[in-house]
């Protein structure tokens, strides 16, 4: 998609954009876990790189970036981030972060582990229509 210079200049005039790759995410949680002691998910990581790429641009700007996810939804790409190992199943890979991390893991995420599943079958997408109309 691409928009005529002045239009261009007009949008850059309030918006700026970044990407992040996975290996800079990871290099984001693990600087920002070393050196501030936050642990991040994953999606926070990247807003946070996004925001030092601007502030490098801007040093004079102030920069909020805000985060409501928990870096336990994300927790195996979080503990690669922190070099470590992730199990493959994800409640064990919470509690090792937890352990790695000493950051406690929500109450609420927590309690899921000892949940039932309510959602145990799959149906092909071929039934899925006789299965909804059921």
């Amino acid at each position: 998609y691409e928009v005529e210079g002045a239009v261009l200049e007009r949008i850059r005039a309030d918006f700026a954009g970044y990407y992040c790759d996975e290996t800079q995410t990871a290099e984001t949680i693990r600087d920002l876990f070393e050196t501030e002691g936050y642990l991040c998910d994953t999606h926070t990581a990247v807003g946070v790189y996004a925001a030092r790429q601007y502030r490098k641009e801007h040093p004079e700007s102030k920069i909020l970036v805000a985060s409501t996810a928990s870096p336990y939804k994300f927790a195996p790409a979080v503990l690669r981030a922190l070099g470590k190992e992730a199990p493959a199943d994800d409640f064990e890979a919470i509690e090792t972060l937890a352990r790695a991390t000493g950051v406690a893991v929500p109450a609420p995420l927590a309690a899921l582990a000892s949940q039932p599943d309510r959602f145990t079958r799959i149906i092909d997408v071929r039934d899925m229509r006789a299965e909804i109309l059921q």
